[in-house]
């Protein structure tokens, strides 16, 4: 982060926790490097995206899958309990269908389309 000034990380929960719950965090150093944290890929918990919010993080929230990978996420400029507290809206193009069973269909330009060399 200091080498190369990001500023913007994303992945999995347990990305941001581990850095913030790393011994060698320093709120004061760290944190101008920690403008942005796209979260999705795992359960986001709020006490999670509450506790990056409290550090100034801007907190945005994504769902996908490994076939459809881009199928809802909030964006950095909506209000903080939409992108703390849901998974934002459909993504362009995406179309979402619930089942009585709660099942996600989804579909859209990234979904994928097959896959090759099954036996």
């Amino acid at each position: 982060m200091e080498s190369d000034a990001l500023v913007v990380g994303g992945g999995a929960t347990y990305f941001m926790t581990s850095l913030v719950d790393h011994p060698d965090f320093a709120p004061e150093r760290h944190i101008p490097f920690m403008k942005y944290a796209g979260l999705g890929g795992s359960t986001v918990p709020a006490a999670v995206t509450r506790r990056l919010a409290d550090y100034g993080i801007i907190v945005f929230r994504a769902y996908g899958s490994t076939e459809h990978p881009s199928i809802t996420s909030s964006l950095v400029t909506d209000p903080e309990d939409k992108r703390l507290y849901t998974d934002g809206n459909a993504a362009p193009g995406v179309e979402i269908r619930l089942t009585g069973d709660g099942e996600i269909l989804s579909r859209g330009p990234d979904l994928c389309a097959g896959y090759t060399d099954l036996h």
